[in-house]
């Protein structure tokens, strides 16, 4: 009995997705998505660990590169944690896991200029 009231009260975030999805677009499309260990194509969908920041580069013959920082912050499950710690101090735990964390942003839309001509 004493473990079940230790799991039931422990942090949230471990049960809150550890993953989240980001869509990548570019005008134009078909441009290279390139994330560390992956190529891919835009559009795409690319699922990033919720505690972990990403550097997303996407790049097309005759653009400009374009680079986007995707960064993570505490979520809603990890706030929670904190408020629990305060009252008991057991859900401090669920700090420990990526699920404390959300990503920023979801989406990344890439108008890509044009490169200037090499003279």
């Amino acid at each position: 009995m004493g473990a079940g009231l230790l799991l039931s009260t422990a942090g949230c975030s471990w049960f809150a997705p550890w993953r989240e999805d980001v869509v990548v677009d570019s005008e134009p499309q078909g441009a290279q998505v390139i994330i560390p260990g992956q190529r891919l194509t835009t559009p795409c969908t690319i699922t990033v660990p919720c505690d972990r920041g990403i550097t997303v580069v996407i790049k097309k013959e005759g653009y400009e590169t374009s680079v986007h920082t995707i960064r993570h912050t505490l979520g809603k499950c990890g706030t929670l944690d904190v408020i629990g710690a305060v009252i008991w101090l057991v859900p401090a735990i669920g700090l420990f896991s990526p699920g404390a964390s959300t990503l920023e942003q979801h989406t990344i839309y890439a108008p890509l200029t044009k490169s200037a001509p090499v003279r």
